[in-house]
């Protein structure tokens, strides 16, 4: 499984065309499992708790099942008319090592019960984390993010997040939060100029300490992902939010005046702020809105270095107009306010594009032709040009972003029930404490869904086919000519062939009747070298062209015996 999920290996091709085959596998023995099960319920809160509130398979769309030995407590009420099918997990992660539950006794294992599991579980989520070599106990797959849309798959994690993903995600954002309000509360002390001494920098080393292991626990990510690690916005933003305000708060203790300004706790809380709302991606409407803006950015990150030379270009080329000439009478447009720093003229250039025109107010009540043509090439291509682009991108952006936000979530969703699956083996006794580790789960479906699904299917590998079949006919244009060169059985080859034929013969005719001098011998040796080299060369990239043919018959024959294969599973899980 792993070699066909990594995008790495040969056979990633096939990957989507074999889970989407995988998603719908009806099960055996239907009405036993509508009458022995478990339904994973989403976490809802119900104003009136005090009463009974009954969720059973009548009360729901889209059902996760566990099935259990005992009869279900809320059988459906009415005839339960959807399907129902399997999906195991292995298609979801790699599993290494055996399951402590099969050998713990749940009776002696105090520590995996209840609210006492907590402290436990953190120890075991900052040891786990803090290894130089760690050892997951599963593994995801390393899904490309279409793979990614697949009923089975969504149902696999939405399991796993119900059970046992929201507990360990609250645990990690709970004590998160105590380190937010740690922030905010220094950055308010500061604001009014709180004058106890002691409580603030107790404040400032609370924020260095919690600070210190966040920062910790990034670094041992860093080693195990490398460069992995800086492909996500989101360890990014994970990296800033820790750095700045234990800067800010060392800054804050060895400065000698503790209500100077402090520059790095202010840009503290805005990264505090980003890192606040990243941490909600797990939920749906905030990864729709942390996606799309993420996705638009990636998409328009070049605008933003073009924009940034065209901010540049206009600071210099403005403050070269204004402070060339500083005689008045000869320079009317001349102003004092148009800065020479460097970053202040980055930063009146960019702010005239809203209109704030103080610094340069003194050139419009003159006739200087060259700062009037400036202002106008600096407002058309800013103002017109750059901006009208901006929010065309943006909008083609946030477009594309709308049509993959769910499988962001899915994946989001997905990194935080791996951490947590492995969190539960280092709890002693949790694995055998609680029945909520299953081989196999079961969801249902309309059969409405289920066709759907399946012209989805065929859609997409229609379009692949398709793909591959003008880039195989594309390849082979290109090497026609090569083929027909070297072999001479296509017309073009053999009129080539038979004109180099008779450019050898006039050649040695000619040698032959007015004697060949030194120097033509030579050219003649060069020429000769010159066209050996182009044959080899042909049947070079004639050899490559049929090692690349071989290779895709290849994978073509792996995937048809892997839904062969497929199709036998399906027939013995229907028997």
């Amino acid at each position: 499984m792993k070699e066909l999920t990594d995008p790495k290996k040969p056979y990633s091709e096939v990957t989507l065309e074999l889970f989407r085959e995988l998603a719908y596998i009806p099960v055996r023995d239907r009405d036993y499992i509508i009458d022995h099960h478990r339904i994973a319920h989403p976490y809802k809160f119900h104003w009136r708790f005090w009463k009974y509130n009954p969720r059973g398979l009548h009360q729901y769309q889209d059902q996760v099942l566990q099935v259990t030995s005992t009869p279900t407590v809320d059988p459906p009420k009415y005839i339960f008319s959807r399907d129902i099918y399997l999906a195991t997990f292995d298609m979801l992660w790699l599993k290494s090592g055996s399951d402590p539950s099969h050998s713990e006794d749940p009776k002696k294992s105090r520590e995996g019960r209840g609210v006492s599991s907590w402290p436990f579980a953190l120890r075991a989520l900052v040891r786990r984390r803090s290894w130089w070599t760690p050892n997951p106990t599963v593994e995801c797959h390393p899904f490309e993010i279409e793979t990614l849309d697949n009923p089975a798959i969504a149902a696999l994690v939405e399991y796993k997040w119900n059970t046992i993903g929201l507990q360990y995600w609250l645990l990690r954002f709970l004590a998160q939060c105590v380190y937010y309000v740690l922030v905010l509360v220094g950055v308010f002390m500061q604001i009014n100029r709180y004058d106890n001494m002691a409580t603030l920098n107790g404040i400032f080393i609370s924020i260095i300490a919690m600070s210190t292991i966040f920062v910790w626990l990034e670094i041992f990510q860093l080693i195990e992902e490398k460069k992995g690690y800086f492909r996500s916005i989101y360890n990014l933003v994970d990296l800033l939010a820790f750095v700045f305000p234990m800067a800010g708060s060392i800054l804050q203790l060895v400065q000698s005046d503790p209500n100077a300004q402090n520059s790095l706790f202010s840009f503290s809380v805005l990264f505090i702020f980003l890192h606040f709302l990243f941490e909600l991606r797990v939920t749906r409407s905030v990864c729709k809105f942390v996606s799309i803006i993420i996705h638009a950015i990636a998409s328009i990150r070049v605008f933003f270095f073009v924009f940034a030379g065209g901010i540049l270009a206009f600071g210099v080329a403005i403050m070269h107009l204004l402070h060339t000439c500083t005689n008045s009478d000869d320079c009317p447009s001349f102003t004092d306010g148009f800065s020479l720093g460097f970053f202040r003229i980055i930063s009146m250039t960019y702010f005239m594009m809203g209109g704030l025109y103080d610094p340069v107010i003194n050139g419009f009540s003159n006739n200087d032709v060259g700062f009037h043509i400036m202002m106008m090439v600096f407002f058309f291509f800013t103002v017109i040009l750059m901006l009208n682009v901006l929010i065309a991108l943006i909008n083609h952006a946030i477009d594309d972003g709308d049509r993959t936000w769910e499988l962001d979530w899915l994946h989001n969703r997905m990194r935080y029930i791996e951490s947590a699956e492995n969190l539960t083996y280092d709890i002693p006794g949790f694995r055998a404490a609680h029945d909520i580790f299953p081989e196999t789960i079961y969801y249902t479906a309309t059969p409405l869904q289920v066709r759907e699904y399946k012209k989805k299917t065929q859609r997409i590998m229609d379009e692949k086919v398709t793909s591959a079949d003008l880039t195989n006919a594309a390849e082979f244009k290109v090497q026609q000519p090569i083929g027909g060169n070297i072999g001479g059985t296509g017309s073009g080859g053999g009129i080539q062939d038979r004109q180099q034929q008779q450019q050898q013969q006039q050649q040695q005719q000619q040698e032959e009747n007015s004697g060949t001098s030194t120097g033509d011998a030579a050219v003649l040796a060069l020429l000769k070298q010159f066209q050996e080299d182009q044959r080899l060369a042909r049947e070079e990239q004639r050899r490559v062209y049929e090692e690349l043919r071989l290779a895709h018959e290849e994978q073509r024959q792996a995937a048809a015996e892997l839904r062969k294969e497929l199709a036998l599973l399906k027939e013995r899980v229907g028997q």
